[in-house]
């Protein structure tokens, strides 16, 4: 089963280039991987033991009693019992599959919901909390490239066929990036960070990020040009057989030239033609009646179509209450 945060690519890149102390952990007979972030707050270490990708048997989900301590059991002993702050898990057992354009019917809310309150009432059985700090998004976009060419294109929306259809009118290029577009590029990254308010890898990370991939053979970076200049461009990961939208950075300033939506569209051909069976948009917000700051990504990227999956989302279990209590006063005024 595809899963990205639980591949070697993303445990390498967490451990080797952003350098985060890194382990493993067995919950429910399966083994994962997890990162360690640390955060001194009031004289305080405040670890938390990040785990994302975890997807649980539904008897921890619907009857955690005769579980609960065996799971409480393995994370006291793994992380400690007094020392530490709390484990962030991302849970990714599936609340919906379904195309872009029925996500928002009746029946698919209602069922979605329902399961939610089912399966979320057993995780706050085994003392997890919805957690304080969304990690990982609880929606995707997963798009098959199994189909034909014509298929992809009539599965966009008729908005975004228009506007890929007059990007290609103003001679804009697509090209893999070039050594030389290194500086470009990661300035370009600063500037849609700072304007969108998410924080952007430090230029060493992102260096060593690069020649990594660069090893691997495991990435392409695209970049957009209009003329010399680089208005757009991506990072793309492959882990097993689906390629995944990692890193995007657009030149808002410049204005809507169509330039993201051509960006997508040229992804998706090139990994067609490498044998690749899924493209990952990787973030979306879930349906829901109350605003969520991945709305605007998510109505761009329902564009072109196929299929949004919602996972169960994001939980905290505490190891020390009065540490998981002072790190969300800290969260709160910081």
């Amino acid at each position: 089963m595809y899963n990205f945060y639980q591949s070697t690519l993303w445990i390498h890149i967490q451990s080797q280039i952003y350098r985060k102390p890194a382990g493993t952990i067995t919950l429910a007979g399966q083994t994962y991987q997890y990162i360690i972030k640390q955060k001194s707050a009031l004289g305080f270490n405040l670890n938390r033991y990040q785990i994302l990708g975890i997807e649980l048997p539904i008897e921890y989900l619907t009857d955690p009693v005769q579980f609960r301590e065996q799971v409480m059991s393995e994370c006291y002993n793994k992380f400690g019992w007094q020392w530490d702050c709390f484990v962030q898990l991302w849970l990714i057992n599936e609340l919906g599959v379904s195309p872009v354009s029925d996500t928002k019917s009746q029946i698919y809310n209602q069922t979605r919901d329902d399961l939610r309150r089912q399966q979320g009432s057993g995780i706050m059985g085994l003392g997890w909390y919805k957690s304080m700090v969304e990690n990982m998004p609880s929606a995707t976009i997963m798009i098959d490239l199994t189909q034909s060419s014509d298929e992809l294109w009539s599965d966009l929306s008729p908005r975004t066929r228009t506007q890929i259809s007059k990007a290609r009118t103003s001679w804009l290029q697509v090209q893999l990036a070039s050594e030389s577009d290194r500086d470009e590029r990661y300035q370009m990254r600063v500037e849609t960070g700072d304007g969108k308010g998410f924080a952007v890898q430090s230029r060493s990370c992102y260096d060593a990020l690069h020649h990594y991939l660069i090893d691997t053979k495991q990435w392409d970076l695209y970049v957009v040009r209009d003329g010399d200049t680089i208005i757009a461009g991506a990072i793309v990961v492959y882990v097993d057989d689906v390629c995944v939208y990692l890193y995007g950075a657009t030149r808002r300033q410049i204005g809507n030239l169509w330039h993201a939506q051509l960006l997508h569209r040229h992804i998706m051909e090139q990994a067609k033609l490498w044998s690749c069976l899924h493209y990952d948009l990787l973030w979306a917000s879930p349906w829901s009646l109350q605003p969520h700051h991945l709305d605007g990504v998510t109505q761009f990227k329902s564009g072109f179509g196929w299929s949004k999956i919602e996972y169960l989302g994001n939980y905290d279990f505490p190891l020390s209450q009065w540490k998981y209590q002072v790190f969300k006063w800290y969260k709160k005024v910081k």
